[in-house]
């Protein structure tokens, strides 16, 4: 799915602490989720937990495709 959204310019993100589509070149918030019909725990189930890294000071962050190295 990330790398559907990835060919079409865009990704999946949280911003205010809700997960949304966002345009890749600007991180503006296209659309929620709950737009598109889908709830994040029915997502949560098809898919498995997103892994997060945190954004600034507000409940904002981006969802990463594979897990970092430390």
């Amino acid at each position: 799915m990330a790398d559907i959204l990835k060919e079409k310019g865009y990704r999946l993100a949280f911003r205010d602490g809700r997960l949304c589509i966002t345009d890749r070149a600007t991180g503006d918030r296209v659309c929620g989720i709950r737009f598109l019909g889908f709830e994040l725990r029915e997502l949560v189930k098809r898919l498995g937990r997103p892994i997060v890294v945190a954004r600034g000071n507000t409940a904002d962050g981006d969802i990463l495709t594979k897990r970092p190295k430390p």
